[in-house]
């Protein structure tokens, strides 16, 4: 039994290490989700704005 724990507590301290390293190599990679476009198009919000009146058309429609 003592074999089995300790086999189980090397692993989970290997996992841990393993993410930490994982976390240190990725934290040099730049954390912008849309690169090139800083902020939303105009476009976007327009087409955004449409499908919501429409929603609210069909809702009171029905």
């Amino acid at each position: 039994m003592l074999v089995g724990m300790g086999t189980v507590f090397a692993f989970l301290t290997l996992l841990v290490g393993c993410m930490h390293a994982a976390s240190a190599a990725f934290a040099s990679f730049p954390n912008d989700p849309t690169p090139g476009r800083s902020e939303p198009a105009a476009a976007d919000d327009e087409l955004l704005l449409i499908a919501v009146a429409l929603a609210a058309a069909e809702k009171e429609r029905a």
